[in-house]
């Protein structure tokens, strides 16, 4: 690869930060593809004229902000996945600002709301199988973290059938953060989830049923009574209605989120 040289001279202190806003950018613009191996130390620290210490200390960074994976003997990948930057952006904000359980919940119904009023006009046949098969899931699983699974299935599902990136990604990442919060306030109670994902049952048949027939009126109203079951039985958990959630709970599901490892396509 051709050098690599910064317009301006750098400053000692800042060499390793102006690295990793270079090689962020290269990343965002696709110059690095997702799933692609960066180059190796040695050619990296050619490129920039710097050393492989100040080009490690580069990559741990992105490899924190989720961006790379560092794999021991075999280099720095692309990984740049949505959730996990989402988690690393959006997770310091909410554990830095009073955010609460019932905030995450109130911001996750407004985009579902969206979401329902897109998938009616983008899910395709694929789209809505997936919907059928996450429901059978859920009705066929006892265990709370299969439960929690399933229900992520589901919703995963519901986002995909948006085909709109960003929203997908937000809807994700707040889902995931209301299933793990969920799990570990209920302590994993199985008898817990499953009633808790029992409620849902009759408003994710009448999701998409209503998807299928292409009623948007039907399909966002059921989505609403989705949602507005989502906050009763959020209230009912241990810290429900508490301002801010949890430290504990909160950074134990920020990290399992970030360090969630999913294959580029």
């Amino acid at each position: 690869m051709e050098a690599h040289p910064f317009a301006a001279p750098l400053s000692r202190g800042r060499i390793a930060d102006r690295i990793l806003d270079d090689l962020r950018n290269r990343i965002a613009s696709g110059e690095l593809a997702r799933g692609s191996r960066l180059p190796a130390e040695r050619e990296l620290a050619g490129q920039y004229g710097v050393s492989g210490a100040t080009v490690r200390e580069a990559v741990r960074g992105l490899s924190a902000m989720g961006f790379l994976d560092v794999r021991h003997g075999s280099g720095a990948y692309v990984t740049a996945g949505n959730d996990r930057l989402l988690a690393s952006s959006l997770g310091t904000l909410i554990q830095l600002a009073e955010v609460s359980l019932a905030d995450v919940v109130g911001i996750l119904a407004v985009l579902h709301a969206h979401a329902a009023e897109l998938v009616v006009e983008h899910a395709t046949d694929a789209d809505i199988a997936a919907l059928d098969a996450g429901i059978e899931a859920l009705a066929t699983t006892q265990t709370a973290d299969a439960l929690a699974e399933a229900l992520m299935r589901f919703l995963r599902a519901l986002a995909a059938a948006t085909h709109n990136p960003l929203l997908a990604a937000l809807c994700n990442f707040l889902s995931q953060l209301q299933i793990g919060l969920a799990l570990e306030l209920s302590r994993r109670s199985d008898e817990q989830w499953r009633k808790m994902t029992g409620a849902f049952r009759e408003d994710r048949v009448a999701i998409v049923a209503a998807l299928r027939r292409r009623d948007r009126a039907q399909t966002v109203e059921a989505m609403n009574r989705y949602q507005a079951t989502a906050t009763r039985l959020i209230a009912q958990l241990p810290y429900g209605k508490r301002k801010r959630i949890p430290s504990a709970p909160l950074a134990g599901v920020l990290t399992a989120i970030r360090d969630t490892r999913r294959s580029p396509p």
